[in-house]
């Protein structure tokens, strides 16, 4: 039976990870389920590089050193002190987010991984609570993401290509896509998917949670990315220009808008339309998100600027309403 290449990736870490002193490819060869003994030496040589450079990748700090002292063959091992997770240390607000970033996965691949890192915590005497009373995300959790998500991570590691439904903003209709994947990204808190379209015949980036669903298919994602082809520059030059980092002036009314309020630089007490409220400047990280964040307050946040921000808040409502 074969074995995906994450779950050899797994294995070469707990292989690494558990020995006293480095190990040589022929042992790794030998030991590690998920590569086969019997390969093609040059096959094993390009598939335990590519498995190297991924962890290393991943931040795995994998040492290079001769096996023994009376044996000079290169060996490999992990080190633990610098792979073993540091004390971690969460005020109340933080232990806050990761209970609410935990709610938020609801598929049964990713809530379980969510709800064991959550206890983890709880059992390192870290107080992970939820939200409080009337604290809550500001819409509900996009399910459809999750799919896309897992789609696109095995297309990545299938070399298949992904099919998909997007849109562009909330007031616009799905299309289907196609796309030979090249990776996932994550850039101001939001998750991106990058390869070649299709039906464009060109390189694209789509943030995913405006995907909806997702499947593999069989044919193989022949195209890849050009060499030397950065996938982290790609995105960030991208969405530096379709959302650009600033300040927005943003109006909540009175006992509103408590996630508002904790990132805002600047506070002044304010009137709209007859309501006592406050003026707020708030940074500008992801305008689709700081759009959710002032979508899910409804009649009570209102944006006067930048443009960009109106225009994203009134897509999403005019997308409620419809």
């Amino acid at each position: 039976m074969a074995t995906s290449r994450i779950e050899r990736l797994t294995n070469l870490v707990i292989c690494l990870l558990y020995t006293q002193r480095p190990l040589d490819r022929d042992y790794i060869r030998a030991n590690v389920f998920g590569y086969d003994p019997h390969s093609d030496d040059d096959a094993f040589e390009r598939m335990f590089e590519r498995d190297k450079a991924d962890l290393r990748e991943l931040g795995v700090p994998i040492e290079v050193a001769p096996v023994s002292r009376i044996n000079s063959a290169t060996g490999y091992r992990i080190a633990l002190d610098e792979y073993a997770l540091g004390e971690i240390d969460l005020d109340a607000d933080e232990a806050m987010a990761v209970a609410v970033a935990s709610s938020l996965w609801q598929s049964p691949e990713l809530s379980s991984a969510a709800q064991s890192a959550v206890q983890k915590l709880r059992a390192g005497g870290m107080d992970v609570t939820g939200p409080g009373a009337g604290v809550g995300p500001a819409i509900a959790p996009d399910h459809g993401a999750e799919g896309a998500l897992l789609a696109m991570l095995e297309g990545i590691d299938r070399r298949r290509q992904v099919t998909f439904e997007h849109r562009a903003n909330p007031a616009q209709p799905y299309l289907d896509r196609t796309l030979h994947p090249w990776g996932v990204v994550t850039f101001r808190g939001n998750a991106y998917a990058v390869g070649h379209d299709v039906a464009r015949n060109a390189v694209r980036t789509f943030k995913l949670s405006r995907v909806r669903g997702g499947a593999v298919l069989p044919a193989a994602a022949t195209v890849r990315p050009p060499e030397g082809f950065d996938l982290h520059a790609h995105v960030v030059s991208t969405i530096a220009e379709r959302d650009p980092v600033g300040t927005a002036r943003v109006w909540v009314a009175q006992g509103r808008g408590d996630g508002l309020r904790r990132l805002a630089s600047a506070q002044s007490d304010g009137v709209f339309g007859g309501r006592a409220g406050t003026e707020l400047i708030v940074e500008v990280r992801s305008v689709d998100a700081l759009a959710r964040e002032v979508t899910g307050l409804g009649p009570d946040a209102v944006v006067f600027e930048p443009p960009e921000l109106r225009r994203a808040v009134i897509d999403r409502l005019t997308a409620v309403a419809g």
